[in-house]
């Protein structure tokens, strides 16, 4: 049995960007932290570098059931084959996992 998980990469980068500028404005002990941790538009290349970092590493953990992985107008398109006795019902926590992996990922590059 074949599973899809796809994943908008606009709204991981804006969870990072969201991630980083609550971080930047936690750092109280440190006057110059809003300016310099937070994403801001210039950093677009080196964030989708962290992106193709974080599918490449996705493709390798999920290399024995990969069917396919790419982007597609936007989103990232993971295809998985899974035993019949998969319970699809998980399929909505992977997708959310996957999710916070890409986040948690890009923002630890970051």
């Amino acid at each position: 049995m074949e599973i899809t998980l796809t994943i908008d990469r606009a709204e991981v980068l804006k969870e990072v960007a969201n991630t980083t500028s609550y971080t930047g404005m936690k750092k109280t002990d440190d006057e110059g932290a809003i300016e310099r941790i937070p994403t801001v538009d210039e950093d677009e290349q080196m964030l989708l570098r962290f992106w193709n970092e974080s599918r490449a590493e996705v493709a390798k953990f999920f290399i024995r059931i990969l069917v396919s992985e790419g982007m597609n107008e936007g989103n990232y398109v993971l295809k998985l084959n899974v035993t019949e006795r998969f319970n699809s019902a998980l399929v909505p926590s992977m997708k959310a996992g996957l999710f916070s992996y890409f986040v948690n990922n890009i923002v630890g590059l970051w």
